[in-house]
């Protein structure tokens, strides 16, 4: 991890990241369109990567505890390992080939992020006050 993971990254720094992340050669990626790119990256993260970013940085600024993560944690290539987890759902025997790690380590890895992402839901979830239980019908 580089000090510069730690720390809000713009949307093309994640595309960057991303995009590294995946099988695709450096020579491949830069012989990719601007459109190409993205696509691939939605195909592997399942998102945009403004909507990975505003994840990432929600994560790094929110005030939930449970949602913060812990000092040396603050590793993109980890977050992204779990955007790609959730998106694939690959095989515990690939994943030690996907991402060059041991399987235990990715395991850990991809549930902390989890974890801390769904800690957010409280933050990032918010109905209207005007809604309620009756179906969306305003109550007399």
């Amino acid at each position: 991890m580089t000090e510069e993971t730690a720390v809000p990254l713009t949307e093309a720094k994640i595309l960057q990241y991303g995009l590294q992340l995946t099988p695709l050669t450096d020579d491949e990626i830069e012989r990719y369109s601007d459109r190409m790119k993205e696509e691939t990256f939605r195909v592997y993260y399942g998102s945009n990567p403004a909507v990975i970013k505003h994840m990432w940085d929600d994560l790094l600024m929110t005030e939930i505890p449970e949602a913060q993560l812990d000092p040396g944690c603050e590793d993109i290539n980890k977050f992204l390992m779990s955007h790609q987890f959730l998106k694939r759902y690959p095989l515990d025997r690939e994943m030690p080939a996907m991402f060059h790690l041991c399987r235990d380590t990715i395991r850990s890895w991809l549930w902390y992020m989890l974890y801390k992402i769904a800690a957010l839901k409280a933050q990032k979830i918010v109905w209207p006050k005007e809604w309620n239980q009756n179906g969306g019908e305003k109550s007399s």
